[in-house]
């Protein structure tokens, strides 16, 4: 899949450093969120940061290689992952989120992504999850206004 041609210059330098830092990863990885969503085609979202979603092994070595500390995150009440760090030499800022997770009801559940779709772009290729998948994980995060993108990208799904 092609990225819309109008991504932002900001999104698509740190979309670059992205695929420079994943290259080497072991296991799947995502550009998630706001990012995610604009590749798409979500035009009104403009993306603060970059989140990428990876296991907690290749978010370590992510950041041990660009020198950053490595911390578990504690989050919010809503969010959390084992590994997290912030990567500022890009345009945007880069959060690594390694064996990310979603508090429901009592328990912690961990975002598992299965789907990949690799986005191409002038200097390389990205990938996001699919539109169904980042739909169905963007409510799951359960604020307002996740309910309120993920009706903004039910409209960027194919007419059946």
């Amino acid at each position: 899949m092609r990225a819309p041609a109008d991504l932002p210059a900001d999104l698509l330098d740190t979309l670059a450093e992205v695929a420079r830092l994943t290259a080497e990863a072991n296991g799947s990885w995502w550009i998630f969120g706001g990012a995610a969503m604009r590749l798409y085609g979500a035009r009104d979202i403009v993306p603060a940061d970059v989140d990428v979603l990876l296991a907690p092994d290749d978010a370590k070595t992510i950041l041990i290689a660009e020198g950053i500390d490595q911390t578990s995150d504690g989050g919010s009440d809503r969010f959390r992952s084992q590994v997290y760090g912030t990567i500022t030499k890009a345009p945007l800022p880069i959060d690594i989120l390694g064996g990310f997770q979603v508090y429901h009801g009592a328990d912690w559940r961990p975002v598992l992504l299965k789907s990949i779709e690799r986005i191409i772009l002038p200097f390389g290729t990205i990938q996001v999850p699919t539109l169904p998948e980042l739909i169905a994980t963007t409510r799951q995060l359960g604020r307002q206004k996740d309910f309120d993108r993920a009706q903004q990208l039910e409209a960027l799904l194919p007419l059946a």
